[in-house]
């Protein structure tokens, strides 16, 4: 009977020790590793967590490009680490890219073409672009008058002709003042993909002859021709 008292104490002394662990497990969790944010800061991947330690679960923000009158497309980028932006693909006909701003205007943050961004927020991101300017310099080439350079970074019609030569008559541009070059006509479109000097080709007026008459004189004189006013 003594032996019996004694295994039923034993029995209930490890139920009550067992069940007094089995709380403090409960109270007291193991340490975990995870990956994601502690109080909103990045932790690396196997970080030991202490119980205690409140975390949040990672989310994932959404980058996107705006060409802002480029041309071409590129998809969004998501992310939920600081990572590197999709590099630009967007092209602009006489402009180059940049770099990346906040504002389409330019006057908000920028960041350079594959910089890293944190991906802490949904942001649009905005193409810059820089104009590729040239310029066309106009030669009378014997003619006289002036014509101011004309600048542009897109195809544009050049500059009407304003140079003017006595006897002749304007006959277009070329890039050598022979004519051996390219031609443009009077107001024709250039690339404005480089710069260039155009001269002004001139074609002859046709030349007329006075003829002298003695009308019953003496001597002789010799017919005169010219294209142009003379004495």
């Amino acid at each position: 009977m003594k032996r019996l008292h004694i295994f039923i104490f034993l029995i209930l002394t490890f139920g009550i020790l067992f069940l007094n662990l089995s709380l403090a497990y409960a109270d007291h969790p193991e340490s975990s590793r995870f990956f994601g944010k502690i109080n909103n800061a990045y932790a690396p991947m196997g970080t030991i967590v202490s119980p205690n330690v409140k975390y949040f679960q990672s989310s994932f923000t959404t980058v996107t490009f705006n060409a802002n009158g480029g041309s071409g497309s590129m998809s969004p980028q998501t992310a939920d680490v600081p990572t590197a932006l999709t590099p630009n693909s967007f092209t602009r006909t006489g402009y180059s890219f940049s770099g990346w701003n906040t504002a389409s205007d330019g006057s908000g943050t920028a960041y350079a073409d594959g910089s890293i961004y944190d991906f802490s927020a949904d942001i649009t991101l905005f193409a810059q672009w820089t104009a590729n300017n040239y310029t066309v310099t106009f030669s009378a080439n014997g003619g006289s008058g002036s014509m101011s350079p004309q600048t542009a970074n897109v195809p544009t019609s050049l500059t009407s002709n304003t140079f003017t030569r006595t006897g002749y008559t304007f006959n277009g541009w070329n890039t050598a003042s022979d004519g051996s070059g390219a031609a443009y006509a009077d107001g024709a479109t250039y690339s404005f993909a480089a710069d260039i000097t155009l001269y002004a080709q001139w074609v002859a007026l046709p030349q007329y002859t006075v003829t002298f008459n003695a009308n019953g004189g003496s001597g002789s004189m010799s017919p005169q021709t010219a294209n142009v006013p003379t004495l």
